[in-house]
């Protein structure tokens, strides 16, 4: 038997033991966890861009969320009680013993669904048709490219996952070998990506010195979320403080320790942004007591002009002619 199912080291607290409240603050969890991502769907519908949004940001989150999904199935607690839900639990208990599970699965969704936003131009970036092609076909290519990427990791990451889970019990030791290697490996890629893929939305959120679309809002409500998701899943497992520190960490602390380095890195960005929103405000004034800065929102943030800056790369080509 694999040290990772090894329910010595690590089990799952029972809904008994937490209460009712328990569970009824796991839903409320996973219905704020929902509504965070609501605020930016609005921004990018509002501004019809993505501009202020790295694409690598996106793809490395979007691989990031499957990888930490994938990895929370291989976790003991979580494996063993998938096991039970296919064999005794009803719907109800199983939907009430996985709430964590079902927190991980809907950040996962919700953060595919980003490339999906409307991604067109507004109407003012041209008024004769000029430049709204590459714009579009820029959004398209992003939203294209993202979906293509995540399709593959979903099937890559995800697929074995799911196929291990299901298909237990296998009485060849080849097979709890095979599972122990994908175990270190989604354990590893996960850590990996959370560590990489947040610091490319703040280095491009640097360069621009400006958020554009990204959304502020939903980024304020994100942190707190994330750190009581850790919270939630530090308590949900009951682990063995007599196990060393690396059997504890294989069996649990990875997963969480990822979800507060979210919050973490997340935090680093809200800070870095709002301190850009500042600086615009000092320069620019507010949209509605500054006239001619039609392009600032509501947050205070200056949006550059698409037509703009196709117009300056129009100018500057004929000039090199």
């Amino acid at each position: 038997m694999t040290v990772l199912l090894d329910s010595r080291y690590v089990a799952l607290r029972s809904p008994p033991n937490a209460g009712v409240l328990g569970v009824v603050a796991d839903v409320f969890l996973l219905l704020l966890l929902i509504a965070s991502y609501i605020p930016q769907y609005i921004r990018i519908r509002k501004l019809r861009s993505t501009h202020g949004i790295s694409f690598y940001f996106v793809l490395l989150r979007s691989i990031y969320a499957t990888a930490s999904l994938s990895n929370l199935l291989m976790l003991a607690p979580v494996f063993w009680n998938v096991q039970k839900c296919r064999t005794t639990y009803s719907p109800g208990r199983c939907f009430s013993e996985n709430l964590v599970v079902w927190q991980m699965a809907a950040d996962w969704v919700f953060s595919q669904a980003i490339p999906q936003s409307n991604h067109r131009p507004s109407s003012s970036s041209s008024e004769d048709g000029v430049g709204q092609i590459p714009v579009r076909e820029a959004a398209r290519n992003m939203a294209a490219g993202v979906t293509i990427a995540v399709l593959v990791i979903y099937l890559f990451l995800l697929g074995p996952s799911i196929g291990f889970v299901t298909s237990y019990p296998i009485r060849d030791p080849g097979y709890y070998i095979l599972l122990q290697t994908w175990s270190f490996v989604l354990i590893g890629a996960s850590c990996l990506l959370v560590i990489i893929s947040f610091p490319t939305q703040i280095y491009h959120t640097y360069a621009l010195k400006r958020t554009g679309a990204l959304s502020i809002q939903a980024l304020a409500i994100q942190v707190p979320i994330y750190i009581l998701q850790a919270v939630s899943l530090a308590t949900w497992f009951e682990l063995n403080k007599n196990s060393n520190f690396l059997a504890l960490y294989l069996g649990a602390y990875n997963a969480w320790f990822n979800i507060l380095l979210s919050s973490f890195w997340e935090c680093i960005l809200l800070v870095t942004s709002m301190c850009y929103i500042y600086q615009t405000r000092k320069l620019h004034g507010r949209a509605s007591d500054t006239v001619g800065h039609q392009n600032a929102d509501e947050s205070g943030d200056y949006l550059p002009d698409e037509r703009t800056h196709l117009l300056r790369g129009e100018s500057s080509s004929f000039t090199a002619r």
